[in-house]
């Protein structure tokens, strides 16, 4: 979700929205009153894997746990270690606080980072004796490493502390002269966001090689190695991802593979980025996996759009030697970018990768792609799959729109649920979900999700409507619990189990349903909302009457756009968007508005100003009805937000604008997190429903709603 797109009220209007206040239904108690079902404090409950390790010989399987509520922290442990022929977990004290697990084949033990007085180290864990011990001694912080196949050699990376020179934000509002800066790679975030300089700026990361029990050697690579770390079944090479040339390309960059001999030191290029030109495409390489035979696996970016390339490479299979013109591409479909895949052989990878909204594993040959073996059976997403050496036994997380995410392992004998974190929270579930499909205005079916309210409120259809417009825009929302959450806490579950309808449209744009949906653009994203929504209100599902729309990201983005031009919603939440094109693309640093902008709109600011202003969702509000909620965080696009409410008292409308402090795109602590999903789900249920919740800690918010009333 990082990056994203983009006078009086006549009286008419005035009739229209008091008809609308006049036909909601009187006030009263909230439906936390029915009963317990699943609830805000819900989400602070839920616990998500964030890593997974098992051992070659499919007898460990450590797992790292995050989510648990502040209140629960203490007892909550975070890193576990289970035993999978005696089905025995435990929780060691001495990976507490470590991360990047990974098996160390030959000896047993399990490597981790973890922080100390150096900064972080590499050590490694005994699960026999429980003992650890430093295998790191750097200068520098380790932030990646990789084992190799036999256990024998390791590489890492490290990365000096910043440069505790100040930032341009501190500057700002410190020094006492006044100060040059670069108009090209400056944006509203240097005036925001007093961290900026640390992610924007932060010392380039230094490769080392080392023996197991020898000393390390740093390697010279030709530019910033960014990924990869990726060693060979023989233990002698290392590939790498890495851009030639990091500081030209500020936010992100054309990165290139190449490969490293262990022995020597010696690199060589393998696939090398170009730039685009006049007649030529922008090119950049990503992967570097390797074979059983000892080739490697390259992705090829063509750089044609912005939103759509990356998730479309082409890949082979190649020798680790400088590509010769004439190399053979597959074409493939993969979201997201950076994902695991293993090269199951010279002809097929296993790629954790979604297709059609569904996160699975896929078995992927130049014929094309199919479900792996592994998740036979299995309904939902899963991820995070981790595999025996000789892939007899895997372990992965399963879970659905309704079905929080537990651990499973496949074995000769079948698949079995391996943990139980998440039961409670499971227990409290009554919502429920399915898949829709529509036609888009051009005949293109699109899908999206519907949760539906508990089944004691099925028959009380058509309910009341919130369709949540995602981010990304490539993001395709996924068959996954409260997936959404982490970004910004729209309560979509609390929603539907508190009776309202959520519709969650994979609208064109969104990835992982082929070229046709995902290069969707021009009006058609807006067409693909506003018909889906039509299809449901057509299907007896929706009340028409009681429609409402939230959206974050590029979602908060689109969404006004549909709201002022569509006019059918009653309410409204948007959260990190940007109310006009014209205002972001002048806060924007240059580089983003070239590689991004310019390429949508077709032009700059400067060529075209028109488009832009076309684009820009707050010059499209009059007319409009909808009781709407603007949220942004303080150091992310609160700024880019300030002419949604402006826009929307001019036209009449009730608004209501918060920004998050300490915040940016994300909405990360979990106070806030709470503040804000509490503060939505009460917002839909007031405007569409004319609910309030008697709690005494909300009478003055309901004040303030009524008076916007």
């Amino acid at each position: 979700m990082r990056r994203f797109l983009r006078t009086a009220m006549p009286a008419a209007c005035l009739v229209l929205v008091a008809t609308c206040l006049l036909a909601m239904p009187a006030p009263h108690a909230a439906a936390s009153e029915r009963a317990a079902g699943f609830a805000v404090d819900d989400y602070f409950r839920l616990r998500r894997v964030t890593e997974l390790a098992l051992s070659a010989d499919g007898e460990w399987l450590v797992y790292a746990l995050d989510g648990a509520a502040p209140e629960q922290a203490r007892d909550a442990a975070r890193v576990h270690l289970h035993a999978l022929q005696t089905d025995i977990a435990t929780t060691p004290k001495a990976l507490a606080d470590g991360r990047d697990f990974a098996w160390i084949a030959g000896t047993g033990e399990l490597a981790f980072l973890a922080d100390g007085a150096d900064g972080s180290q590499v050590h490694a864990f005994d699960p026999a004796t429980t003992r650890t011990r430093p295998l790191t001694r750097a200068a520098a912080p380790i932030e990646r490493f990789s084992v190799s196949a036999d256990g024998a050699r390791l590489a890492y990376l490290t990365r000096a502390r910043p440069d505790p020179a100040p930032s341009l934000y501190e500057r700002f509002r410190n020094d006492d002269a006044g100060i040059v800066v670069d108009s090209e790679a400056l944006s509203a975030h240097d005036f925001v966001n007093p961290h900026w300089d640390i992610t924007a700026d932060a010392p380039a990361p230094r490769l080392w090689l080392m023996e197991r029990e020898g000393g390390a050697v740093a390697v010279e690579v030709p530019g910033e190695v960014v990924g990869g770390l990726s060693w060979s079944p023989d233990g002698r090479r290392l590939s790498v991802v890495y851009i030639a040339d990091a500081a030209a390309q500020p936010r992100g960059g054309r990165t290139s593979v190449g490969v490293v001999d262990a022995a020597s030191g010696r690199f060589e290029a393998v696939a090398e980025a170009t730039a685009p030109a006049r007649d030529a495409l922008g090119m950049r390489y990503e992967g570097g996996e390797w074979s059983p035979g000892g080739r490697l696996l390259l992705r090829r970016i063509r750089e044609r759009d912005p939103w759509v390339s990356d998730s479309f490479p082409d890949w082979a299979l190649v020798d680790p030697a400088p590509l010769p013109p004439t190399q053979r591409w597959h074409p493939g479909e993969f979201y997201p970018s950076g994902l695991r895949v293993t090269v199951a052989s010279e002809r097929e990878l296993l790629v954790e990768s979604t297709f059609a909204g569904v996160r699975s594993l896929f078995a992927v040959d130049p014929d094309g792609r199919r479900p792996a073996d592994a998740v036979a059976g299995l309904d939902g997403s899963s991820e995070l799959f981790r595999f025996s050496a000789d892939r007899s036994i895997v372990a992965f997380v399963n879970q659905s729109l309704t079905r929080p995410p537990e651990i499973h392992v496949r074995t000769a004998a079948g698949v079995r649920r391996l943990t139980a974190f998440n039961a409670a929270v499971a227990a409290r579930v009554r919502f429920g979900a399915r898949e829709v499909r529509w036609r888009g205005s051009d005949g293109v079916e699109i899908a999206g999700w519907l949760l539906e309210p508990p089944h004691d409120d099925r028959g009380r259809a058509p309910w009341p409507l919130v369709t949540h417009v995602h981010g990304g825009p490539s993001f395709p929302f996924p068959d996954a619990f409260a997936a959404y959450f982490a970004y910004w806490p729209h309560p979509l579950e609390a929603l539907a189990e508190r009776g309202i309808a959520v519709f969650v449209p994979n609208y064109g744009g969104s990835h992982s349903y082929g070229m046709d949906v995902a290069a969707r653009g021009g009006d058609l994203p807006l067409r693909d909302i506003a018909t889906g929504v039509q299809a449901l209100v057509d299907a007896g599902v929706a009340d028409p009457a009681r429609l409402g729309i939230s959206g974050h990201s590029h979602g908060a983005y689109l969404g006004p756009l549909l709201m002022g031009r569509e006019r059918i919603f009653r309410a409204a939440s948007f959260a990190e968007g940007a109310a006009s094109s014209v205002v972001m693309y002048e806060l924007m640093n240059e580089y983003a508005n070239r590689e991004i902008h310019d390429a949508i709109l077709g032009a700059s600011l400067y060529e075209a100003p028109q488009r832009y202003l076309r684009d820009s969702p707050n010059l499209h509000f009059a007319g409009a009805a909808t009781a709407s909620l603007f949220e942004g965080g303080a150091y992310g696009t609160a700024l880019f937000m300030l002419g949604f409410p402006k826009a929307a008292r001019r036209a009449g409308m009730p608004a209501e604008f918060v920004i998050y402090p300490q915040t940016g795109h994300n909405l990360a602590a979990p106070q806030l997190q709470r503040e804000s999903a509490e503060r939505n789900l009460d917002w839909f249920d007031f405007w569409l429903n004319g609910r309030e919740d008697p709690s005494p800690d909300k009478v003055a918010r309901y004040a303030r709603w009524r008076a916007l009333r």
